[in-house]
């Protein structure tokens, strides 16, 4: 499964790899302050994407490029990122195709169902006013992903 995008007038695919885990690993998980992984990157990429962070885009293209050898940087992707989306007039599509290849690409929809199944579990272990929040938390971004899913068909 890929995904595309124009940059610098060439259409660049980018698709789901052991690079491009790794590196969200690398750069965008979340650790503590002893410096113990919190969230895995790529739970952190999806979960800014159905919340439609354009920072998260950045983040998730980052990563789906880092095994090309002409790789562009974190600049040239947002100024892609903006013209892909009308100078930041609309970037549903880009959402949809993120989505798409999170929940698509065998590289991530592991870590995909991961991040779910660890919202639902931690419920089990939490107070009820912290459960509350989590549920919340939980209901707000399936129904994001329902949402960019059933508008990508």
């Amino acid at each position: 499964m890929a995904i595309y995008l124009t940059i610098k007038d060439e259409e660049i695919e980018g698709k789901g790899s052991f690079k491009a885990v790794y590196h969200a690993d690398e750069h965008y998980s979340i650790k503590d302050e002893k410096g113990n992984k919190q969230a895995e990157g790529i739970a952190v990429i999806y979960e800014g994407i159905l919340r439609k962070d354009p920072v998260a885009l950045v983040h998730l293209w980052d990563c789906l490029l880092a095994g090309k050898n002409k790789r562009p940087n974190k600049s040239t992707i947002e100024d892609a990122l903006a013209e892909a989306s009308n100078d930041g007039e609309d970037f549903e599509p880009l959402f949809q195709d993120g989505v798409q290849i999170l929940e698509g690409s065998g590289f991530f929809k592991e870590k995909v169902t991961e991040m779910w199944n660890q919202m639902e579990q931690a419920k089990e272990f939490m107070k009820d006013e912290d459960k509350a929040m989590v549920d919340m938390q939980y209901k707000q971004l399936n129904e994001a992903r329902k949402e960019l899913n059933r508008q990508k068909k």
